[in-house]
């Protein structure tokens, strides 16, 4: 794509129309201090409304239902929190063209869970210490763009689930999750992504992977996690350009041995 590779995970390193602006133009900023406030923020949340949340712990499970046009954001000081085997810490379920932006998601089972949730960006995010994933693309969430972010320490409660990002599902569990389009873009990930830092599943199609660094210390080898990306067969149409490695593990690996209908050019892996 001839962009180069931007390690400083800044203005230059996005691909796509947003480089970080809201999905849709805020109309109302509502100021959360608490976990109570974040949740009916959430509940009432309508197109154009802001959540910006105080820097603090916010425990608990949050979730995001039904909603189009809302931003989340705050500073990295701002954590949502929830228990590593506490389910969901922030979902996304049914809802498009959302921004979440610069906060961080600590613990859950899985951090951030998208479901059926599509066209949302997701910027200058930390995902940790997650028992299983840190963020999930799942039930036909497609087009969302994953950027600038870093996420490190997943699958505390079982390594082998411990993917730093997950795109699609896994065909003996959810059938035909066309999950397609996703864009994952300048993040960081590791050390201590227990599994794949990215997970790609069959049947998938049409992302980008583009100018990550990706670390393959702390790879657990549990349930054959032994590269930074595993790409399933059945996949098309997946571009993976200008990604670095570093650490221990294997690179860019396919369910057949080769990109097969996939795009791979310029990755130092």
């Amino acid at each position: 794509m001839g962009v180069g590779i931007d390690r400083n995970h800044g203005a230059n390193a996005a691909q796509g129309p947003e480089k970080g602006k809201e999905k849709v133009p805020v109309t109302k900023t509502v100021e959360v201090r608490n976990s109570e406030e974040l949740k009916d923020a959430l509940a009432n949340a309508e197109s154009g409304t802001k959540i910006r949340l105080a820097d603090g712990v916010y425990e608990g499970n949050f979730s995001l239902k039904g909603k189009s046009g809302v931003t989340i954001e705050g500073s990295k000081n701002a954590v949502i929190k929830a228990g590593t085997d506490g389910g969901y810490a922030l979902h996304l379920e049914n809802s498009n063209n959302n921004t979440l932006k610069g906060f961080t998601v600590s613990g859950g089972e899985k951090g951030i869970m998208l479901d059926g949730s599509s066209d949302n960006l997701l910027d200058g995010l930390t995902v940790k210490d997650t028992g299983h994933e840190a963020i999930h693309f799942r039930n036909n969430s497609s087009n969302n763009q994953l950027q600038n972010s870093f996420i490190d320490n997943t699958g505390l409660t079982d390594p082998g689930f411990g993917e730093g990002v997950y795109i699609g599902s896994d065909p003996e569990n959810v059938a035909n999750d066309q999950s397609n389009g996703n864009m994952i873009i300048n993040n960081v990930f590791g050390p201590n992504v227990r599994a794949e830092n990215i997970d790609i599943k069959e049947g998938t199609s049409g992302g980008i992977i583009h100018s990550n660094t990706f670390n393959g210390t702390g790879l657990s080898g549990v349930h054959f996690a032994s590269s930074v990306v595993d790409v399933k067969n059945n996949t098309e149409g997946y571009v993976f350009t200008d990604n670095l490695k570093i650490g221990g593990g294997q690179g860019i690996t396919f369910a057949l041995g080769g990109p097969g209908q996939n795009s791979v050019d310029g990755n130092l892996v």
